[in-house]
């Protein structure tokens, strides 16, 4: 990062500290170092039957992503990992043929240029802005109230300025490659290839906008905005040069402290923020303890049924053929998540329902229902997309992590997870996890185990409401997935201080 950092401060004549730009381009280069020595490990250990089909493609060119969403979503495609691939091992990465492009364009929604307008005529220095907040509109109402309009709710910029097309410019990539140093080339080629145009081409037309959006906030929360959002990461990369800014980020995630804090974005969250808000126990001094929003907000519905109609509800993720971006948490694939589901389901004496992923179309090549009913030998009358089978169940299987976990924790929902812990890189907190999740029973290394457990239990909830029991599940709730009774009042202070 102290390198990189360096060079786009050259490029780009600015003075940046190396915190400055981990704001700006932090999620995307750990995005883009795992691949680069991903692809390393891929050459060490499976270098001729990978590499054998990976050259047999001919994936189509590409031209730099525009921004960090668009690199996103080409990553998650097969299309653009093979093109990346194939270059890495051909070590072919920059394209020196290719001509510049410009079909760059910017147009700006009215009715939120408007809104921003009157948001910056009633701010002041004290305000402190909402971008992507997670809070519902009666929450936020509260808060502007509460605050005598000190609290204020902004629009992502993404939202209000649409920006599309390609900016390339050869010559300028090439001078950005010529700033690294001889011994980094490899690398460096790499990171030519793929940095998006906001970062580089686009760099001073996104500062210029940011301006109009907002000249000097002094307090800014969000939870996701500073990942994805590359025209709010540079309003805030620019204005954090103002020492008394102050930028607060929020736990988006449950998981987003249990893997280990070079896989995700946590460390670079950490290290740009003023204060981290998290769902429990606070691991580094400028965490702070605070009611989950995502959380509080799913406890506000009365989610309990006296009508149990299956004894088991497993729980299924996207599953997918190229889980990419996957391999970067956690040493997986969808034949091993498969195993499992078909080991449990097969063993499993109980009345089952499948709760299958929410979103059928997310992602490129994902497994559908029909196809995993006919691979693990089960009705696909028993697939559900419905959320409330998980209140008409006894207990839920999970074999993956996700913030599903954390809601069933804090709606005090039976559950047991199962996870071979060797193919996660996990965070010391998210070992700590896993161990009080194995006191009580809820966690199990391998399917049989988890299967095992399950067939021994009684066909109702007793077990799980026993006074002992709970006493252990409100010391989870505390630790991984806090709530209070005073959540807007709780939220208010944090953002007075």
């Amino acid at each position: 990062m102290f390198k990189i950092s360096k060079i786009l401060n050259i490029l780009h004549e600015k003075k940046y500290s190396t915190n400055e730009w981990r704001i700006l381009i932090g999620s995307w280069l750990n995005i883009a170092l795992n691949i680069y020595f991903y692809n390393n490990y891929l050459k060490k250990y499976f270098p001729k039957k990978l590499e054998k089909i990976i050259l047999s493609e001919s994936p189509e060119k590409h031209f730099p992503p525009l921004d960090y969403r668009e690199f996103f979503k080409l990553i998650n495609t097969k299309k653009y990992q093979l093109y990346l691939l194939k270059k890495l091992i051909l070590k072919n990465s920059f394209n020196y043929k290719v001509r510049n492009k410009n079909t760059f364009k910017i147009k700006s929604n009215f009715t939120k240029i408007l809104y921003l307008k009157i948001i910056k005529l009633i701010s002041s220095k004290k305000t402190l802005f909402l971008i992507r907040s997670r809070f519902k509109l009666r929450q936020i109402l509260q808060l502007i109230l509460k605050s005598k309009f000190k609290i204020l709710p902004l629009i992502d910029p993404t939202e209000t300025y649409n920006i599309s097309g390609i900016n390339y410019n050869k010559e300028k990539r090439l001078k950005f490659l010529g700033l690294f140093d001889k011994d980094d080339f490899d690398i460096a080629e790499f990171i030519t290839e793929i940095i998006p145009s906001s970062y580089i081409e686009n760099f001073l037309t996104y500062e210029k906008i940011g301006k109009k959006i907002l000249k000097k906030p002094s307090k800014v929360y969000t939870d996701t905005a500073h990942l994805d959002d590359d025209l709010f990461k540079n309003i805030i990369t620019r204005v954090r040069l103002n020492k008394n800014f102050r930028l607060l980020i929020g736990q988006h995630g449950g998981n987003h402290r249990i893997h280990d804090q070079y896989v995700t974005n946590y460390h670079d969250d950490y290290e740009i923020c003023s204060k981290y808000l998290v769902w429990g126990k606070p691991i580094k001094p400028k965490e702070v303890k605070l009611s989950s929003i995502r959380l509080f907000n799913i406890n506000q519905k009365d989610k309990t049924k006296d009508n149990i109609k299956y004894n088991v509800c497993y729980v299924f993720e996207a599953l997918r053929k190229n889980q990419f971006q996957a391999d970067f948490k956690r040493n997986d694939d969808y034949i091993r998540s498969l195993e499992t589901k078909k080991i449990f389901l097969k063993k499993l004496k109980k009345k089952f329902i499948v709760r299958s992923y929410y979103d059928k179309n997310r992602y490129e090549n994902q497994i559908n229902d029909k196809k995993l009913s006919k691979y693990l030998d089960i009705k696909l009358g028993l697939f559900k997309n419905n959320k409330e089978v998980l209140f008409e169940s006894n207990i839920i299987v999970l074999d993956y992590m996700s913030t599903m976990i954390f809601e069933l924790i804090s709606l005090n929902i039976p559950f047991v997870l199962i996870l071979d812990r060797s193919n996660e890189y996990l965070s010391n907190f998210g070992k700590k996890f896993i161990k009080d999740l194995k006191k009580i029973n809820l966690y199990f290394n391998n399917p049989a185990r988890a299967v095992e457990f399950i067939n021994n239990l009684p066909n109702d909830k007793n077990w799980w409401f026993e006074e002992k029991k709970q006493k252990k599940i409100l010391k989870l709730k505390k630790n991984y997935a806090y709530l209070s009774k005073f959540h807007i009042n709780d939220w208010y202070k944090t953002f007075k201080d």
